[in-house]
C-alpha cells in the first residue's frame, strides 16, 4: 500500500465523525441522563409507530438487497420523522447527542432549523444545571474559529473527538485514572462554540459513532454528486439499525 498512487484525476476529502455532548460544566454526570427522554418520548409516540407502506416498492428492493447481503432479518421497518423529532429536542432544551463532522479545515454541526436553546439539566449530588444558551445552525467553523487561548484546534483534536469512547465509559475512566498520574475522568475533549449572542460556550465532544457508523450522512451534507459506501454489517445486528 505504501506504494499506492492516487490518480491526479482523484480528488479526497476526508471526513471525519464526531458527537457533540453538551457543555463541559456538566460533564460526566449528564451522560447517564442525555438523549433517554427525547428518545423514550419519540420511541412512544404514534407517529413513529407507523410502517413504512409495503406498496413502496423502490424502499422495499434496498431492504431486500439489505436482506440478500445480511441473511435476512429486516422486515418491519418505521417511518423517521426529524420534524417530530426536533419538536422533543426543543421541548427537553436539546440533551441529546449532536452528530458533528469536520475536514482538514472546517468543523460542521449541521444543526438544521430555527435557533436551538440548550438547556442541561444537573445531575442531583454530581453537577448543577448548566447555564442555558442559544446556538443556530448549521454551524461551519474554522480551526481558526474553534480555537481559544491554551486550547487550539486542530487534526489530532478532530481525530481524538471522533474516537473518544472513554468519554462514554465512566468505568473505564475511572479506572484510568486510578493508574494515571494525570486525571482524565474530568478532562473531555473540547471546542469553543458561537452562540447567538456572541459569546463562546467550551462544549465536549466524543465518538461519532453514537450517532452514525455510516458516515453517509455527513457525506451528503457536503452534497457530492456520487456516493458510493461497503456496507458489512453484523448479521445479528443488522435488525437493529434497519428495524
Amino acid at each position: 500500500l505504501s506504494s499506492a498512487k492516487i490518480r491526479d484525476d482523484v480528488k479526497t476529502t476526508p471526513i471525519i465523525s464526531t458527537s457533540f455532548i453538551g457543555p463541559v460544566e456538566v460533564f460526566p454526570s449528564h451522560l447517564g441522563v442525555i438523549n433517554r427522554e427525547i428518545y423514550t418520548e419519540y420511541n412512544e409516540n404514534s407517529s413513529m409507530l407507523e410502517m413504512v407502506d409495503e406498496a413502496d416498492t423502490e424502499f422495499y428492493d434496498i431492504i431486500d438487497e439489505i436482506n440478500e447481503v445480511t441473511g435476512g432479518g429486516v422486515t418491519d421497518v418505521r417511518l423517521t420523522d426529524l420534524n417530530i423529532l426536533r419538536s422533543f429536542a426543543d421541548d427537553n432544551g436539546f440533551q441529546l447527542i449532536i452528530p458533528a463532522f469536520g475536514t482538514a479545515t472546517k468543523f460542521t454541526i449541521p444543526l438544521s432549523g430555527s435557533v436551538a436553546t440548550l438547556e442541561y439539566e444537573g445531575v442531583e449530588n454530581q453537577t448543577d444545571a448548566a447555564e442555558p444558551f442559544d446556538i443556530e445552525g448549521p454551524l461551519i467553523l474554522t480551526y481558526e474559529e474553534l480555537s481559544s487561548e491554551g486550547n487550539p484546534f486542530t487534526l489530532e483534536t478532530l481525530l481524538g473527538m471522533s474516537t473518544d469512547i472513554l468519554s462514554l465509559n465512566p468505568g473505564l475512566r475511572a479506572l484510568l485514572d486510578s493508574q494515571s498520574p494525570v486525571p482524565v475522568a474530568g478532562r473531555p475533549i473540547s471546542a469553543s462554540i458561537p452562540t447567538v449572542s456572541g459569546e463562546l460556550r467550551e462544549v465536549a465532544f466524543t465518538d461519532g459513532g453514537t450517532n452514525d457508523l455510516s458516515g453517509l450522512p455527513a457525506l451528503i451534507k457536503m452534497k457530492p454528486d456520487r456516493v458510493i459506501t461497503c456496507f458489512v454489517p453484523n448479521p445479528a445486528d443488522a435488525g437493529l439499525r434497519f428495524g
